[in-house]
């Protein structure tokens, strides 16, 4: 397989709902695997590649995560049975709900092999070829749960909107509220797994049912266990064409249901929260203000500094506001 040809012919814009595409990823990815039959050797074309910038090599790039998650699939030696669950009926009215269902109830049937549930969006907005990539570190790391992540140094993602400083705002005011997710920023990538057998423990008596689930189930798995959630970087397209959820950007009411979390799970144990008042005492008329004035110490930083970075104050957001 000759890699520059390749690349030269590549697909420059990737579309998910072209069929013709999706057959020819599948193909390249399977000529990959001949090329590269060493999980190793594939690792290292990613990361040859990570170093293109070029809309051709997008393509290739998916195809090699396919590959690697197909070589994963073939060093499994014991019997292991993945289930998926989607929600593609008024995904934006029931999402949450109907998510934490599918898995309580696929969680419920008897498999004597391992079973690992995941949860993706309708979209397809990542590619199911990339399953043995979460099950993977759940399988030989002892992880109870894997997300994908977009925010990643080998994640390879396509979108279409321009940088958006509201998200920004988002996670800084989320990760000032939940202090068990330290290292994780990409909360709301539709591509989760996790270990069947916790999942009754983390999908019953949840505070939400709607956007913000993804946060509720890794608060609840971090709780069972420090460390357990491994970050996955994935390829992700996005997808106006197949979303059923475009320009739905539901921060605030998010925003109220992680501070209810903040109280549900760590109000004993942690000291008063001002970020939680602070959310709680938000409208639409002062969270449109807000988001108009986001202070500029949030905008020009990354998210994936806000782990460590707690600069602006509720005071700061506070004048925002005047």
């Amino acid at each position: 397989m000759n890699i520059e040809e390749v690349l030269q012919n590549g697909i420059k814009t990737i579309d998910l709902t072209n069929d013709s595409q999706a057959k020819l990823v599948i193909e390249t990815a399977n000529d990959l695997l001949k090329e590269y039959p060493k999980l190793s050797d594939l690792r290292n074309l990613e990361n040859d590649l990570l170093e293109r910038e070029d809309k051709q090599s997008t393509f290739l790039k998916l195809a090699v995560k396919l590959a690697c998650s197909k070589n994963m699939v073939s060093q499994v030696k014991e019997p292991l049975h993945i289930s998926v669950v989607f929600a593609v009926y008024k995904e934006h009215q029931r999402k949450g709900g109907s998510i934490l269902y599918g898995m309580w109830n696929l969680a419920q049937k008897d498999h004597s092999q391992k079973h690992i549930v995941v949860f993706t969006d309708a979209d397809l907005s990542t590619h199911l070829g990339q399953l043995m990539l979460l099950a993977d570190p759940i399988i030989n790391a002892n992880k109870l749960a894997a997300i994908g992540s977009r925010r990643e140094k080998q994640s390879v993602v396509v979108k279409k909107s321009a940088r958006n400083n509201r998200g920004k705002l988002f996670i800084y005011l989320w990760k000032r509220m939940i202090p068990n997710l330290s290292n994780i920023i990409d909360t709301q990538c539709g591509f989760k797994a996790f270990r069947a057998d916790i999942i009754p423990e983390i999908t019953l008596n949840n505070v939400e049912h709607k956007f913000a689930f993804d946060v509720e189930l890794l608060i609840k798995t971090t709780l069972l266990k420090e460390n357990s959630i491994c970050k996955v970087p994935i390829a992700w397209i996005d997808s106006d064409a197949a979303s059923t959820t475009a320009d739905l950007q539901p921060y605030l009411p998010m925003l109220k249901s992680i501070a209810k979390m903040q109280v549900q799970y760590f109000s004993s144990e942690e000291k008063h929260n001002d970020f939680v008042d602070f959310v709680n005492s938000l409208d639409e008329e002062k969270f449109s203000r807000l988001l108009d004035n986001i202070p500029q110490n949030i905008v020009s930083r990354e998210p994936d500094s806000f782990a460590d970075y707690a600069g602006v104050s509720v005071g700061d957001l506070q004048e925002s506001l005047l």
